[in-house]
């Protein structure tokens, strides 16, 4: 999750929006505005991407979360398909980039898959030292993938996206307890609390 959203993606992004600013198929104050104006769904607008600054193009690291990340690089073909030119070489490295995170982030993956991801990380780093003059080593992340699927599974299954969201529950419990003598304890008392809770009320598993 991490090599790839808050990694490899804001990095292909910002250089991406900064090669088509500079070939004039969109300003970044319209991007900003597709961006702002642009209908998600119910369950998407809590991870609404928050506007684009052109130092952060500059510097290849878009303030996005996670989550934000990945919304703003599925529905980024939607926003600006108007404006760009879909043969552009860069464009087409994006696509490939946001085929293989579609393969990733799966719940189950077939044989078939595991090899096609492979054939399409092959393609992007092709393509991504041709148009960013970028490369990795072998024993990249990217490039390890289908085995460490292979292994393990979809990762989908076992990244951290879901425990860091759980982090972030202490850290409001945290904030609001005010206690500066032993925070562990009280965050660790509470959480206990609302799962005993959970448990009493038959809900434990109501999300699952």
């Amino acid at each position: 999750m991490h090599d790839l959203l808050e990694g490899i993606l804001p990095l292909v992004i910002s250089k991406m929006i900064l090669h088509f600013i500079k070939r004039k198929f969109f300003t970044l104050d319209q991007l900003n505005n597709k961006i702002k104006n642009f209908k998600y769904g119910y369950r998407e607008v809590v991870n609404k991407p928050c506007s684009i600054d052109y130092k952060q193009l500059i510097n290849g690291k878009i303030n996005q979360t996670a989550a934000q990340m990945w919304l703003l690089a599925v529905n980024l073909p939607i926003m600006i398909s108007s404006f760009i030119d879909e043969s552009d070489s860069v464009w087409h490295c994006f696509t490939v980039l946001l085929r293989i995170c579609r393969l990733v982030f799966l719940d189950s993956i077939s044989q078939f898959q595991v090899y096609l991801l492979q054939d399409l990380i092959e393609q992007f780093l092709i393509e991504q030292k041709e148009n960013f003059f970028q490369s990795y080593k072998k024993n990249d992340p990217k490039s390890v993938l289908k085995s460490v699927i292979r292994e393990n599974g979809p990762p989908f299954r076992y990244w951290c996206m879901r425990y860091e969201a759980y982090h972030n529950i202490c850290k409001r419990v945290a904030h609001h307890n005010c206690n500066f003598v032993n925070i562990a304890k009280s965050v660790a008392f509470h959480l206990q609390t609302v799962s005993c809770a959970a448990i009493l009320n038959n809900e434990i598993f109501r999300d699952v």
